[in-house]
């Protein structure tokens, strides 16, 4: 099976779940800048509320650049 682009207009955290079940998505590759403090470090607030109501796997990818505040 060829991968798919979807893209839809809404809240994310609330239409890319309701997108994935519909149509049975294998993966979601999103981007992710994070948030403050150390739960930022892995996963932006978003990201973190597609993955609790997803069954699907996802790739969260940091932007070029992205350093880490923790030094």
């Amino acid at each position: 099976m060829q991968p798919r682009l979807h893209q839809v207009k809404g809240k994310a955290s609330k239409e890319i779940p309701l997108l994935a079940q519909k149509h049975q998505i294998d993966l979601i590759v999103m981007g992710t800048v994070g948030r403050v403090g150390i739960p930022g470090l892995i996963i932006g607030n978003t990201a973190e509320s597609i993955l609790e109501q997803t069954q699907c796997s996802i790739l969260a990818i940091k932007p070029k650049g992205f350093q880490t505040p923790i030094k």
